[in-house]
């Protein structure tokens, strides 16, 4: 599929861990291959948010022998002891193409 360049951003989704709010979101168009998901941290809730040094900070994995195509939307959970902090997405897989799976 030949990608356009469009720019958005969509399903933002904010925490706060250690004094600092993150916000994460999907990028790019869902089809394409840049699809990925950004993350941006702030000392404030309302920011202003510093794009974190190395977005995307979830893409495509198939070119490093992957299965991950697409990951897209997201939320930010704690592991059930509360230990570590867990990133859940939707996205696409080599096995399920252009439509989307959890």
């Amino acid at each position: 599929m030949h990608e356009v360049n469009r720019r958005w951003t969509e399903d933002p989704t904010a925490f706060k861990h250690d004094g600092a709010y993150y916000l994460m979101y999907s990028a790019n168009h869902y089809l394409g291959e840049n699809y990925s998901l950004g993350s941006a941290m702030a000392k404030h809730l309302l920011g202003p948010y510093k794009k974190a040094a190395n977005n995307p900070v979830l893409r495509e994995n198939t070119d490093r022998g992957g299965v991950v195509s697409g990951p897209a939307h997201n939320c930010v959970t704690l592991s059930p002891d509360g230990t570590e902090m867990i990133c859940l997405y939707a996205g696409r897989t080599t096995a399920t193409g252009d439509r989307a799976s959890c």
